[in-house]
């Protein structure tokens, strides 16, 4: 997957040690209770653009994904790929 995306991208192949560690993201992912909600949900939308006004400023960004879970409420995830606190994993609002 990460050589393919890497390829597309024109970038160079990566190393094994990358490919590892990105399998090894993914496959912890899949262990997690957020991983069952996103299956779960009755609508994502991935890779959101939005502006947000904040008096004279406005703030651009990107919702990595964005999707309303089974009681009908909408949740926001932002992927990290770097080392967190267990702690910081995951925040509701």
């Amino acid at each position: 997957m990460l050589r393919q995306a890497a390829e597309e991208a024109g970038l160079p192949a990566p190393g094994e040690r990358a490919q590892a560690d990105l399998a090894a993201m993914i496959e912890a992912m899949t262990r997690t209770e957020l991983w069952g909600e996103i299956r779960a949900a009755t609508r994502t939308v991935r890779e959101l653009d939005f502006l947000l006004p904040l008096g004279p400023l406005t703030l651009r960004g990107q919702i990595d994904l964005l999707y309303r879970g089974r009681d009908g409420r909408w949740h926001v995830v932002d992927y990290k790929s770097d080392a967190t606190a267990k702690k910081d994993r995951k925040k509701k609002s």
